[in-house]
């Protein structure tokens, strides 16, 4: 954990389309980073306010998701969104995490949360819409970035889509194109459909075979991300 002059690790979470997943990568990432005894704040520059109001449904429901706030930055002025994110991001000192969920395409949550950012994670699911979708999200960062770190991972895996010729077309245009992909996947979990509403993994009651198979998953990927940043970080 930081402490309080220290910056956050910033990871911004982006996707061009909607219905990657990107909204619930952000709430589960939160929920396993806060369950591991880290301070997450998640700044809302989606215009949905999906995951302002994933928060506030929760609180109202008696969960208490502790170590996580949200704070919202909405609006159709791309600086201003620009400025705030940045005020916000500079405000967060001793906060362990900033998680940013933002539209790929928009363009001041974007660059605000490219000057900072730790990580860029780019959810995409198993097919190739997604993949080229989340290839052209890549060659924008690789061109304005320059040297930000960023993933796609593959959201919503099934056994059955795993087996898919469309996976299998998706995996080619990753190799050819040379895209880089996280090892871990989310898998498609009603689980995971539950905790977009409200929750989170770790106040869920009673304990099942399926909410500790999804923390699993979670915990997965937060481990490997968690290694890549610190791999990041040696290397700056």
């Amino acid at each position: 954990m930081t402490d309080e002059t220290t910056l956050p690790s910033v990871i911004v979470i982006a996707s061009p389309k909607g219905g990657s997943g990107k909204t619930i990568t952000t709430i589960l990432l939160a929920c396993e980073f806060a369950a591991t005894g880290h301070t997450v704040k998640i700044i809302d520059a989606d215009p949905q306010g999906s995951v302002s109001r994933w928060f506030k449904t929760s609180r109202e429901l008696g969960f208490t998701l502790n170590g996580i706030s949200v704070e919202p930055v909405i609006t159709d002025n791309p600086m201003f969104q620009q400025t705030k994110i940045a005020e916000v991001i500079a405000a967060s000192r001793g906060t362990d995490v900033v998680l940013i969920d933002v539209q790929g395409t928009a363009q001041g949550a974007m660059g605000a949360g490219l000057q900072k950012a730790d990580l860029v994670l780019i959810p995409a699911r198993p097919h190739l819409f997604d993949i080229n979708q989340a290839a052209e999200l890549c060659r924008y960062l690789s061109a304005s970035s320059g040297t930000v770190p960023y993933r796609i991972m593959i959201n919503a895996l099934s056994e059955l889509s795993r087996k898919s010729p469309a996976f299998a077309t998706a995996l080619e245009t990753i190799k050819r194109e040379k895209l880089p992909c996280l090892n871990t996947t989310l898998s498609e979990r009603p689980t995971f459909a539950n905790v977009a509403t409200a929750g989170n993994l770790y106040e869920a009651k009673p304990l099942t075979k399926p909410i500790e198979n999804a923390r699993a998953n979670t915990r997965r990927l937060l481990t490997e991300i968690i290694s890549l940043l610190n791999e990041e970080a040696a290397a700056a």
